[in-house]
């Protein structure tokens, strides 16, 4: 069997044109799609040969990238406004801050928040996301709307409950037992800061 040399450019990046390259004679008997086909080949390669490596990005590349970047921002930016769930997973750079879900500024920092995000994700094409990525978009979306539909009825106006307060968070995160650590100074100098922000 005849070697021919592939028309497309190799997974490596270096280029394998038609030079050399030879298609299949053609015969009144055979299809001229055939013979068409071959052309489209060729026009298709050079297309390609001339776009530098790299240069091209997919629509699912581009939407896939903005989604990741935007559920990145979105979890960042929750740490920043709940210090006491950043503490509770292991991230220290807030441990001398604390919330204060009962208080309206803070309901009003949530919603401008959700209204925010959900907006940005809304703005993205989905079209050309995969379906795993499609479900975590759906997930990221549908979150926002049920946060932003418990607002209607606001958590802060039952600050305590049978699940525990602020106020017994705050006690277990200063007995030193808990996820605020307690073995430098600035430990306990970022836990003296956090206890400025506790309100009763």
């Amino acid at each position: 069997m005849q070697n021919i040399t592939h028309p497309w450019p190799s997974l490596h990046g270096e280029q394998r044109g038609p030079a050399g390259f030879k298609p299949p004679c053609t015969t009144a008997a055979q299809p001229r799609r055939l013979a068409r086909g071959w052309a489209w080949a060729t026009v298709l390669w050079a297309a390609s040969s001339c776009a530098a490596p790299g240069s091209i990005a997919t629509d699912a590349d581009t939407a896939a990238t903005a989604l990741d970047a935007l559920y990145e921002a979105y979890f960042e930016q929750r740490l920043q406004r709940l210090p006491s769930t950043a503490t509770f997973i292991g991230d220290h750079r807030y441990d001398d801050r604390l919330e204060n879900s009962a208080s309206p500024a803070f309901e009003a920092a949530v919603k401008r928040e959700q209204l925010h995000f959900l907006a940005q994700a809304q703005a993205i094409d989905t079209a050309t996301l995969t379906p795993a990525q499609r479900l975590s978009y759906d997930i990221f979306v549908n979150d926002r709307k049920l946060t932003l539909e418990r607002l209607t009825y606001p958590d802060r106006l039952l600050p305590v409950d049978q699940m525990g307060s602020m106020a017994s968070t705050f006690a277990l995160l200063g007995s030193g037992q808990s996820a605020q650590p307690f073995k430098t100074v600035a430990d306990y100098r970022a836990f003296l800061a956090r206890a400025k922000d506790f309100s009763v």
